[in-house]
């Protein structure tokens, strides 16, 4: 007695089967039943570093029928690193529109200039994971900028970001992981103690360049000492 295994079944084998993008752009050109289901794992989170990176990945979505419709539906996921014009960025973005996760850590300064543009892209995003790691002042949309409304991770890398209290935090109900750079040289050490007074945050981890030791007395001069706070390296993965 024969039988055919439904779709979605085929699918969820063959993602089990296929543990990294690299098996399954192996695996992608293999036949036309397993095509549709390594490229979704392939697509789902892209990780571009550089112009030249960002141009080939621009390339291939444009040589598709319905590039737009695809990038929309395919691309979860987006890590932009290194140095990348900002125009490129904007288009990269815009064609990605369903994106839940961006990670930006980007080199140039060009949108200390000019921020706005990036921020009317980043609204319409339905995000719930974003690092920012650039030379750029958001602090002003915290308040009105729909980018924060749906973030349950947000991780900020910049020396003075902790240098006030940011009470425009308290503000993003979802939000229970936060990440940032603490240097005792810059942090204010009231900044710090009302990040630790959002009930809602489960984690707190702080990014440091200084030893551990030199910000483990920071914050017990200041009477801060909570269980949610992690230390980590200033360097971050991708």
């Amino acid at each position: 007695m024969s039988f055919s295994i439904p779709p979605e079944i085929k699918n969820q084998i063959m993602t089990l089967a296929t543990c990294t993008q690299s098996a399954a752009a192996i695996h992608l050109t293999i036949s036309q039943v397993v095509h549709p289901c390594m490229e979704k794992l392939l697509y789902q989170n892209i990780i571009i570093h550089g112009q030249e990176d960002a141009n080939r990945f621009l390339q291939c979505l444009y040589w598709r029928l319905m590039p737009v419709e695809f990038a929309h539906k395919s691309v979860k996921a987006l890590f932009l690193v290194g140095s990348i014009e900002p125009s490129t960025v904007i288009e990269i973005i815009s064609l990605c529109s369903g994106l839940i996760s961006l990670h930006l850590t980007l080199r140039n300064n060009q949108f200390a200039m000019d921020v706005s543009s990036l921020w009317r892209i980043l609204d319409v995003l339905p995000l719930k994971s974003l690092v920012l790691t650039l030379n750029m002042q958001f602090e002003p949309f915290l308040s009105v900028a729909h980018t924060f409304t749906h973030l349950s991770h947000f991780e900020v890398n910049r020396n003075h970001f902790l240098g006030l209290p940011r009470e425009m935090l308290d503000s993003i109900q979802p939000l229970t992981h936060l990440c940032a750079v603490l240097s005792p040289h810059f942090a204010d050490p009231d900044a710090v103690a009302h990040l630790i007074s959002n009930a809602r945050l489960r984690l707190i981890a702080f990014r440091v360049e200084d030893s551990h030791i030199d910000v483990e007395e920071f914050l017990e001069e200041n009477s801060i000492c909570d269980r949610r706070i992690v230390l980590l390296p200033a360097e971050l993965p991708v």
